[in-house]
């Protein structure tokens, strides 16, 4: 999320000042400010906010996605949905990926698909959370460790 976040706050504090002086200045100017504009867009962006922030996220969804089909403590076809989804998602990289290696592949419907589905899996895992019954162990962790 702290990626995602940098990647929206340029849109506060860098882009409007490159677009001042991109209205502000001449063609020299408008040149220097468009190569800026670029540069902090693939960095602050496509890197930081989307690449590494969805690869993070994907990253984490399919850990909980295991640890919820190995503890069967939730719902099995979360845990599932919750693979098949990151898997889409993944394939987002490639747009993403594209703005910088010419000719990378793109999935067009990666992004739409893969973040839909990963948003419903997140409601679902939360439902699954808020519906899971409360497990308390059998014993008092003191009395257990006392009586061995």
């Amino acid at each position: 999320m702290l990626l995602a976040l940098i990647g929206f706050l340029r849109w506060v504090f860098v882009v409007p000042a490159l677009a001042d002086s991109y209205v502000a200045g001449d063609a020299t100017t408008r040149t220097a400010v468009a190569a800026a504009w670029t540069a902090q867009h693939q960095f602050g962006g496509a890197l930081l906010g989307e690449h590494l922030g969805q690869l993070l996220a994907i990253a984490w969804s399919i850990t909980i996605s295991v640890l919820v089909l190995r503890s069967g403590i939730l719902w099995r076809w979360v845990g599932w949905v919750g693979l098949v989804a990151s898997v889409l998602y993944l394939f987002n990289q490639g747009d993403i990926l594209a703005t910088a290696v010419d000719g990378f592949p793109v999935f067009d419907l990666a992004g739409f698909i893969g973040s839909t589905l990963w948003a419903l899996w997140v409601i679902a895992l939360g439902v699954a959370v808020l519906r899971a019954p409360i497990r308390r162990p059998d014993t008092d962790p003191v009395t257990a460790t006392a009586a061995a």
